[in-house]
């Protein structure tokens, strides 16, 4: 672990070690920009596969430990290493210095003035996810002598907060500044009025992480509070690292909590069990879902809820779905106000494996084929309402030229593989059954009448959609389709906590086409995958609410279109009045207002009252990468125009 936190201060790339103007350094932000750190056991070595595959990377450096000289030797000569090996015992600050010297004297394909800039050591500390990304990110231009302010201590995670948001912002403001002309006497003044103008609505990615397991997994793994203790330490330097390269590569702030606690795990168990009993009532969902909030908020802490306060993104290395946090002054769970994505961290080697990679970016706009896989048996009573949600999804991709949208039934996972080898698909939604196995404290999808795991399933498109019930369940620790389905090449998989009411979940997959081809096609203004699913989920309040009776349903949509209740929320109503902090008060207080007008107000308030509704689109969890599934970026047409013959 130490020599993998010494590679997150050399230079993400080559472009690292050059002068760049401000405007140059906040593109370069969009962009992701990770080390590319591959861990390799000692006996892997002298393996002519690993040489094979680092000869096709050509590594800049290999780091070993010093009883492993040899074999070093050998592999660096082997993969025409960029620098000599260096063992683990010489990794110092001195060291570092020398490594950016001998990387910024490597030739680049643009005539530009090399730098060395190295951000100054950072050691493994609650600050350096919050230090170590923002010294990338402003190319150490803004930093006093190279060095952080002396009032930052390893667990000033206020601070250093304070520090990287000033910075960032300071950054902002140069490049407002310097666009309305060359610096005068009065550069400094304006210079911090600019900082103040643009400090109000500047936003960042944030990366999370908070280690831990449920109790009930502790228990079953038989092990002393030692050997959880020792196992608890090394997790939390794994975390640590993950989430400062994550961040690194994303020009993303980082901040780190302590393990979940035991009794958020236990309310989120409550939850996950009722809603999979015969009756789930959704008063009783609610009050859960209002203490889980509460409680994982505590856990954040009032520095790290400051931060997400002002994030553009969340990417959460966790076990816990963080997402449903309720923040101070809200009524809704984070994932309404911004997009969030789940990185699990079990088993560690894998989340380590999955991280330290350069994850290619899937762009959808010019080559978008979907696979719609159908597992239900036709004699399944479910099965009409899903098939017309299909087909109408088919309809919906097929308008755009070129895409492609297949449906085929599948009744073993044989038939999946072959379908899947045949189309080349960017798009898995895969409709099944899903089933928890309390006793076996697993997660799978039933495809004909057998329990599948994922791993038989083989290599998965980048995107996977599941349409089954608890797929993704997180209270218990279960051994998950959703998460193995990462391990078998997936980028990115929605999945669900809890069983799910098929008409509901058809119609939420029917909008999430819709806003995937309007995105696509230019009429939405998102980029990737987890923008389009939040925009999706966090509109869904209104879906959720006329559909807790059929009364209230009808009622909804009943005349013309133009006429409707619903029509008039949608197109008219709500526009400007949407809180994403408070979605689910503000749609119930606007439905109401125009259910009074209209006759309608004592049936509605009297079912929000006694019964309520379930918020089904909180309890899906968005897992993996999600934001390397590109659906529109101009940059990326622009560069696909200029290569095309």
């Amino acid at each position: 672990m130490e020599a993998i936190w010494y590679c997150l201060h050399l230079p993400r790339t080559l472009f690292d070690t050059i002068d760049i103007s401000p405007k140059e350094c906040l593109h370069a932000a969009t962009l992701d920009a990770p080390h590319e750190i591959f861990p390799f056991p000692i006996e892997a070595l002298g393996d002519d596969a690993v040489a094979s595959f680092l000869l096709s990377v050509r590594p800049a450096l290999i780091l070993y430990p010093d009883d492993a000289a040899s074999e070093a030797e050998a592999l660096a000569k082997k993969t025409k290493s960029v620098l000599p090996p260096t063992p683990f015992s010489q990794l110092s600050p001195s060291m570092l210095r020398q490594h950016w010297e001998s990387i910024a004297a490597m030739p680049i394909p643009v005539q530009r003035d090399r730098t060395l800039r190295p951000p100054p050591w950072t050691p493994p500390s609650a600050v350096a996810p919050l230090l170590l990304p923002t010294a990338h990110y402003t190319q150490r231009a803004f930093l006093d002598d190279g060095q952080y302010p002396d009032n930052i201590g390893p667990q000033s995670v206020d601070t250093a907060f304070q520090f990287s948001a000033f910075l960032r912002e300071r950054l902002e403001a140069l490049v407002l500044l310097l666009s309305r002309g060359p610096p005068d006497d009065e550069f400094k003044k304006t210079l911090e009025e600019a900082q103040a103008e643009v400090k109000e609505g500047l936003q960042w990615p944030v990366v999370i992480g908070m280690s831990g397991v449920s109790p009930s997994y502790k228990r079953a793994s038989g092990r002393g509070a030692s050997e959880l203790a020792s196992d608890a330490r090394w997790e939390a330097l794994a975390v640590q690292s993950v989430v400062t390269h994550r961040a690194s590569a994303a020009n993303a702030l980082g901040v780190l909590r302590p393990e979940v606690d035991d009794d958020s795990f236990r309310i989120l168990c409550q939850l996950e069990e009722h809603c999979a009993g015969d009756r789930p009532q959704p008063l009783v969902i609610w009050k859960i879902l209002t203490r889980l909030g509460k409680s994982i908020t505590r856990a954040l802490g009032h520095e790290t809820v400051r931060l997400l306060r002002r994030a553009s993104s969340i990417s959460a290395f966790t076990n816990f779905p963080i997402g449903l946090a309720i923040l101070p002054g809200h009524t809704a769970p984070l994932s309404c106000s911004v997009p969030v994505s789940l990185l699990p961290v079990q088993p560690l080697t894998r989340c380590l494996q999955h991280e330290l990679v350069r994850w290619p970016i899937i762009y959808l706009r010019k080559n978008l084929r979907v696979l719609i896989a159908e597992c239900l048996s036709h004699s399944d009573p479910i099965r009409p309402h899903a098939m017309f949600g299909w087909k109408r999804i088919q309809e919906i991709v097929q308008q755009q030229p070129d895409a492609v949208c297949d449906i085929v039934e599948v009744s073993t996972p044989e038939q999946l593989r072959n379908s899947l080898s045949a189309g080349n698909y960017q798009v898995l939604l895969l409709s099944a059954h899903g089933r928890y196995l309390k006793e076996h404290n697993l997660a799978t999808l039933v495809i004909g009448d057998k329990p599948a795991l994922g791993v038989e399933l083989g290599p998965m498109p980048p995107l996977v959609i599941l349409s089954a019930c608890h797929t993704a369940p997180r209270a218990r620790g279960a051994v998950t389709v959703a998460d193995l389905l990462l391990a078998n090449g997936a980028v990115s998989v929605l999945g669900t906590l809890v069983p799910i009411d098929v008409r509901r979940d058809t119609t939420l997959m029917m909008r999430l086409f819709t806003y995937v081809m309007e995105t696509i096609q230019g009429r939405e203004a998102n980029r990737s995958f987890d923008q389009v699913w939040h925009r999706v989920a966090a509109t869904n309040a209104v879906a959720e609410v006329i559909t807790a009776t059929p009364k209230l349903s009808q009622w909804a949509t009943e005349g013309t279109f133009e006429e409707s209740a619903l029509t008039e929320f949608m197109m008219r109503r709500s526009k400007g009045r949407l809180r994403r902090g408070h979605i689910y008060e503000d749609t119930e207080a606007l439905l109401v207002e125009i259910a009074n007008e209209r006759g309608f107000g004592e049936h509605l308030r009297a079912t929000l009252r006694s019964q309520r509704y379930i918020p089904e689109s909180l309890l899906y969890v968005l897992l993996g990468r999600p934001d390397r599934i590109v659906l529109a970026d101009p940059s990326i047409d622009a560069l696909m125009e200029e290569s095309s013959p």
